[in-house]
């Protein structure tokens, strides 16, 4: 019977670290540029670390007054799928019938 183990390349392999940049206020003041000239770098290990300076704070990205979702209430036993696809069905078909000027009782 073979047993199979890791070869010696395998088991002294030494993983590098990824390189991490710490930019100035200065260097940050253009994100994108920041990043287009550390790119060289980051490519050859595959991925990178980028820490901002301390003072940057990013712009909240949603717009408070126009963003919206819909919530549902779950009850613990009806969260399985059967349950909420027949719920949004019965939901669709009231909506329907109502629209319909016949609506469910």
């Amino acid at each position: 019977k073979e047993k199979m183990t890791a070869g010696p390349d395998i088991a002294q392999a030494k993983v590098r670290e990824a390189p991490v940049f710490s930019p100035t206020e200065a260097e940050w003041s253009d994100p994108i540029e920041y990043i287009q000239s550390i790119r060289p770098k980051a490519e050859k290990a595959g991925i990178c670390k980028i820490i901002p300076p301390r003072t940057f704070r990013p712009p909240f990205a949603v717009d408070k007054s126009t963003f919206r979702f819909r919530t549902r209430v779950q009850t613990l036993c009806k969260l399985d799928a059967v349950a909420r696809i027949e719920r949004e069905f019965m939901l669709a078909l009231r909506l329907r019938l109502y629209q319909d000027g016949t609506p469910m009782g």
